[in-house]
């Protein structure tokens, strides 16, 4: 929760000093244009009041941002990180070379001796500050419209969409979907004239819409003093411009008339911030403005307008987005990531080239016209997101033993690749990737024993594998099938075999549905799914579908075991003697099947055990030592 607020207030943050340098420069134009039609003026507020309220804009090549220097990503311009909080070196860049600097030089470096940066602390003690403030402004505004309401509760139907109230000073305009005109019934009727002109003039503009609005962005950012200068801006515009309006073919003598009503409404207060009273807002102001003015003719006019409008889409966009390209670390992730995505596919490989393809070398790669389905390019894909981008890699792979084997299989070697990314949370992903088959990769050396067996690579480390398991898990007795294994030797069993497999065993009891490309590939000869070789299935896990497996296991540190192995046409005949802590020997003959090789993978299968009671001869075999 904490996290969330100090995220959502580092974000306001970011929108309200992109709002204080639109309104900085809206006060520029402004000034510059003070002889300019109030109307037209007008239209420049909506660029701040958008760019305080909404997190995320369009994107244009004359963004006054841009121009500024800064630069956009997903619709958003960033001066304050996300992840400031967490940083060794806290920075900004605010835009402004002094104000950054300043900023920079008074923000806490990170301290690791303590258990949260010190600049987090005063970003969630900020939130909750900013947050206090925008909850009251927000309370005391409905209390006061409550009070409004209650003293409008008795107000008459003068004409459609015009009240007369008692308990009212001054007119003005409430509602903003049903706005209705509201006048104190001691209005002498030779007033009503200007001051309903004016008040249709607000309702015809939408400024009841507007002003709303304004005030929200207003409670949403308090803290920022160039919103309240804009606030007040705002609101002698607005009223300035409906004055232009009620006076838009009016003579001197009805200017001076209206400038009286201006003076005789002043000060009148409703409390509710966000309406639009007659005679509020800088009457003095407007009282001068009346007076000295003069009718603007319709072109004036809408050059005025055109101006104002292309100023504040300058305002309103953000920068072009600058493509976001990835770190070398994110591109090893994200590629780590895609090749462990199946565990059907366990392999081993290594990178030994990842480079980033620059946007002029596109072309040239042949890839712009491959597909990634039925209706998408790789080309679609790179045009429609600048954050997409192209990268080459060169791996070795090698797919071990313990590789399922039900699922299609690529040969081991070295591959090219050409890798589409695309931003995913924090880091990237691979959306798709084109393949072409490199060198093939060496046989690794084989050992003396494996030399002696004559096996493959593959079938000797999963031979060890699998006796490796066999004894640490304690199946020390005669069995012709691991049917007949009971469901804790089976548990053991699978222990051991997981810390060679692809998957750590997180879940106790283990899902059966998770091991059976294990059991698979340890007690089956054919090449088929688990289920169709019922006859294989241990009898203590018919009717189950999870195992027990307790805690992860541990080697026995008291014991010794050595293992002698020799060949019997298609079996490997395993000899393990065990030698307790008290020096009493056991050994066993464990009896595997030989597989030979299926796609890329050969293996072995477990058969069968007999006890030996006394030591194992030695005869013609080879030894080795179990991997632990």
């Amino acid at each position: 929760m904490e996290e969330r607020i100090t995220e959502i207030f580092i974000s306001v943050l970011n929108m309200s000093w992109t709002g204080a340098l639109v309104i900085a420069a809206v006060l520029c134009v402004r000034a510059l244009l003070r002889k300019a039609p109030r109307q037209a003026v007008c239209w420049l507020w909506a660029a701040p009041v958008f760019r305080l309220l909404c997190p995320v804009s369009v994107t244009s090549a004359l963004s006054l941002l841009g121009l500024l220097g800064a630069s956009s990503h997903r619709g958003r311009v960033e001066y304050i990180p996300s992840d400031i909080g967490m940083a060794a070196k806290p920075a900004v860049d605010l835009l402004v070379p002094p104000v950054t600097q300043a900023v920079n030089a008074a923000l806490p470096a990170a301290r690791p001796e303590f258990s949260a940066n010190p600049l987090q602390i005063w970003l969630f003690v900020g939130a909750c500050v900013w947050l206090a403030g925008t909850i009251a402004m927000l309370t005391a505004a409905g209390v006061q419209l409550l009070g409004l309401r209650r003293r409008l509760a008795e107000a008459v139907e003068l004409e459609p969409g015009v009240y007369l109230a008692d308990r009212i000073d001054g007119p003005f305009v409430l509602g903003v979907f049903r706005p209705r005109i509201y006048l104190p019934s001691h209005l002498p009727a030779a007033q009503r004239g200007y001051i309903l002109t004016h008040e249709r003039a607000h309702i015809r503009r939408r400024d009841p819409l507007f002003k709303l609005l304004a005030f929200a962005a207003l409670c949403l950012h308090w803290f920022n003093p160039l919103v309240w200068v804009a606030w007040r801006m705002l609101c002698r515009d607005i009223e300035t411009a409906c004055d232009e309006s009620a006076l838009r073919t009016a003579g001197a003598a009805e200017r001076q008339r209206y400038a009286a009503v201006l003076l005789e409404a002043a000060g009148t207060s409703h409390g509710f911030p966000a309406l639009l009273a007659f005679g509020e807002s800088d009457v003095a102001v407007r009282i001068k403005h009346t007076l000295h003015s003069r009718p603007v003719s319709r072109a004036a006019l809408v050059a005025a307008l055109a101006l104002a409008v292309g100023l504040t889409a300058c305002f309103a966009a953000n920068p072009a987005a600058e493509p976001q390209r990835p770190t070398q670390a994110q591109a090893k992730a994200a590629l780590e990531k895609y090749m462990q995505y199946d565990e059907r596919r366990f392999a081993l490989f290594e990178i030994e080239e990842l480079s980033y393809v620059e946007p002029e070398d596109w072309e040239a790669t042949g890839m712009l016209d491959e597909m990634i389905d039925s209706q998408t390019s790789w080309g679609d894909c790179l045009k429609a997101d600048p954050d997409c981008c192209l990268w080459f890699a060169r791996t070795a792979t090698r797919y071990q033993p313990e590789t399922a084997i039900t699922a299609p299989q690529t040969s081991d070697g070295g591959w090219e690749r050409y890798l589409l990314l695309e931003p995913e949370g924090d880091g990237y992903r691979v959306v798709s990737e084109r393949v072409s088959g490199g060198m093939e990769m060496p046989e690794p050396p084989a050992e003396h024993t494996q030399t002696e067996l004559g096996l493959t690579s593959d079938q000797w480390t999963m031979l060890q594998h699998q006796m490796s398991a066999l004894v640490f898990s304690g199946i020390r007795r005669d069995f012709d099938s691991p049917s007949e294994w009971t469901a804790d030797e089976l548990a053991g069993w699978v222990k051991y075999r997981l810390l060679y497999w692809p998957s750590q065993y997180e879940e106790d009891p283990f899902p059966l549905s998770r091991l059976s490309m294990l059991l698979q590939a340890d007690f089956s000869p054919e090449n088929e799914q688990w289920g169709n070789c019922p006859d294989l299935l241990p009898a203590a896990l018919e009717g189950k579908t999870e195992l027990p497996l307790g805690d992860p296991p541990t080697m026995p540190q008291d014991e010794q075991v050595s293992v002698q192995y020799r060949r019997e046409g298609d079996t490997v005949v395993a000899e393990a003697v065990v030698t307790d802590g008290n020096g009493e020997e056991m050994c066993i003959q464990y009896t595997f099947g030989l597989v030979p090789d299926i796609g890329p993978v050969s293996r072995t299968w477990v058969q069968s055990a007999r006890v030996v009671s006394s030591k194992c001869p030695v005869g013609e075999s080879s030894s080795s030592s179990l991997p632990g």
